[in-house]
């Protein structure tokens, strides 16, 4: 005999995979109607082979839960009265139909947030190796130029556009007041609601550079607003220094150029690594602290090596593939 609710149950798995706007609600809905849904979409998780794709390791609690929702109950002191208005709108005060309501009602919160964390698709990432530069066009219609070797993983949710980035990324903003548009580059936040701004995070902080519109820059306990043509570097230890964009700043790297101004070695061996499979390590103690100005082909390291040549204190050696940077 065919069990209609079990069906239904084996329906919700295969929906929420990849849900439409408003189904998350809807299911959440079908499940706080009769603990039968519950019970049988419980079931249904951890019986079903269709979900063989499924990381289970996301849900540790799926034992202890399903056996909450057969047992129906919880423990309390003896005599304790507990008053629950979740179900249905009414409060009940007997000791064991007040446990049995929480029971149910904690189990359902569990079961739907739970479902939803382990059903719900992977963030979607963006990235590019050695060299290449992409285009991406989001679901917002936002648009993304990623920098060689770069990446960035979305967080889109009714309530805000959120992207982690590693690299380099510039951004056109779709306008959307509703939700913010908010890139972490560390501990650093850029928030902007219709704009254009550059991206660039290094080992020794993040540089933010405002091509269009305004975004506000959030550090730790600061908070500053930057308009187009201005530029932020956020270093490490929380100092924020702003200035002028230089107007090679917005076309350097799509044209494969790095442009740098008072930047650390650590910063420009990290650039020149992302563009080139001959990869550049420095030596400890090879770095004196010094800051840096410079402009150079990003496929070129060869003109970086004979750059530092010129430069007191420092050596810079072959060695197979590779380039070491020495204390001289």
């Amino acid at each position: 005999m065919s069990n209609p609710i079990a069906e239904q149950a084996t329906g919700w798995l295969q929906t929420l995979k990849n849900p439409a706007p408003g189904q998350h609600e809807a299911f959440v809905d079908w499940v706080r109607a009769a603990p039968e849904h519950l019970r049988e979409f419980l079931l249904a998780m951890t019986f079903n082979q269709e979900l063989g794709d499924v990381d289970w390791t996301r849900m540790p609690e799926v034992e202890q839960i399903l056996a909450q929702a057969d047992a129906n109950v919880v423990s309390f002191p003896a005599g304790t009265e507990v008053r629950s208005p979740t179900l249905a709108g009414t409060s009940c005060t007997h000791p064991l139909r007040a446990g049995r309501h929480v029971a149910i009602a904690a189990t359902l919160a569990v079961a739907a947030g739970t479902a939803w964390w382990l059903l719900a698709p992977d963030p979607p990432v963006y990235a590019t190796t050695i060299g290449e530069q992409r285009q991406v066009e989001l679901v917002d219609r936002s648009v993304v130029n990623l920098n060689s070797r770069s990446r960035i993983e979305l967080d889109f949710s009714s309530q805000a556009r959120i992207i982690h980035l590693d690299g380099e990324a510039m951004f056109k903003v779709a306008h959307d007041p509703a939700r913010p548009f908010q890139v972490y580059s560390g501990n650093t936040v850029i928030q902007a609601v219709g704009t254009a701004f550059n991206v660039r995070r290094l080992p020794s902080g993040t540089t933010v550079s405002v091509l269009e519109g305004i975004v506000k820059v959030v550090t730790g306990a600061q908070e500053l607003q930057l308009v187009a043509g201005e530029q932020a570097r956020i270093v490490l230890s929380g100092e924020v220094r702003t200035r002028e964009l230089p107007e090679s700043a917005s076309t350097a790297w799509p044209r494969n150029r790095l442009v740098f101004r008072d930047n650390t070695l650590e910063d420009i061996v990290a650039e020149f690594n992302r563009w080139n499979r001959q990869q550049i390590r420095i030596e400890r103690g090879a770095n004196s602290g010094r800051l840096y100005d410079g402009a150079f082909n990003a496929d070129d390291p060869q003109s970086l090596l004979e750059f530092l040549q010129r430069t007191p204190g420092i050596a810079v050696e072959e060695e197979g593939e590779s380039l070491t940077i020495r204390r001289r």
